[in-house]
């Protein structure tokens, strides 16, 4: 059975993502409250940061100490992931899971299996997103999987009935949406959704939380 799959982002009112400062104290104490075991992050959003510039010593032998937080996962059919040591040494997460599919190189199943990675390997072309967490709920007893990923992979799940329920920070502020990555991006069926909660917060802000309606 796959573990249960909460969408939380902080969004901006015209539902961007990006553009905007974010109080962290407030979407993290949120976050908490979800109660979710493992973090699926895009290896995109992980690109994307700064950090990642750094690249492991491929000549390095074993994991870093891991720290006391969730898991963190992260699809990677590419292999372009490449700081996973950076990842570990961060102390933000205590166990770490790459998904990778069958086009993924040889090297870096390598890479990840020297870093201590578990790796879970679904689907030819890409990442068969259903498995992969079909199997990280079995093998890690995962039952609730938190993303803050972005549009694109946030879409991916959507699009494939893999999302239960919809939590959103929406923090009082209107950004362009030129240049800024929006809450879905791709091609996606409208989905519907059931509000369940909702919190007036301070600074302006409001928590929403929205179950996906299954047909």
């Amino acid at each position: 059975m796959r573990p249960y799959v909460i969408i939380h982002n902080a969004v901006s009112v015209n539902g961007m993502l990006t553009g905007f400062d974010v109080d962290m104290g407030v979407y993290y104490r949120i976050a908490g409250t979800l109660e979710c075991q493992a973090d699926l992050v895009g290896s995109g959003t992980i690109l994307a940061a700064p950090e990642a510039a750094e690249v492991d010593d491929p000549l390095e032998e074993g994991p870093a100490d891991p720290g006391s937080g969730s898991m963190l996962v992260i699809p990677d059919s590419r292999g372009a992931v490449r700081c996973w040591g950076m990842l570990q040494r961060s102390g933000y997460w205590s166990r770490f899971v790459c998904m990778v599919s069958g086009t993924t190189p040889a090297e870096h199943l390598e890479y990840l299996k020297r870093r201590g990675v578990d790796i879970i390997r679904t689907g030819d072309d890409r990442v068969d997103l259903a498995e992969a967490l079909k199997e990280l709920g079995a093998r890690h007893s995962i039952s609730r999987v938190r993303t803050d990923a972005g549009g694109s992979l946030d879409a991916a799940l959507l699009a494939e009935g893999l999302v239960d329920e919809v939590s959103l920070l929406v923090v009082p502020v209107v950004v362009s949406p030129d240049g800024n990555t929006p809450l879905v991006r791709g091609a996606l069926d409208a989905v519907p959704l059931a509000l369940v909660h909702e919190e007036r917060l301070e600074g302006g802000h409001v928590w929403l939380r929205y179950e996906v309606v299954r047909p």
